[in-house]
């Protein structure tokens, strides 16, 4: 069983899964949040035509920024080494 959901406001949430028949069950949970989870625009359900114009730079900026803190936490690995 796979459920998707979204919320219009943040903040805490519940969720109940509840084993009607009694026997045992695996259950695995993978919560994505933010408002740009990873391949937001790569989702069947969601395509650029769903988004305004500001939304998609909202969201290109969104993965600039990304990529810079992926690049500063290297930088600043690198700079961890040098000075040990």
């Amino acid at each position: 069983m796979e459920s998707v959901f979204d919320v219009v406001n943040g903040g805490p949430h519940q969720l109940c899964i509840q084993n009607e028949n009694g026997n045992q069950i695996e259950v695995e949970i993978t919560i994505k949040t933010g408002e740009w989870t990873e391949s937001y625009l790569d989702d069947k359900r969601i395509t650029r035509t769903h988004l305004r114009p500001v939304e998609i730079q909202a969201f290109k900026v969104n993965e600039m920024v990304q990529q810079l803190r992926k690049e500063l936490s290297s930088l600043v690995a690198s700079e961890v080494k040098l000075s040990d």
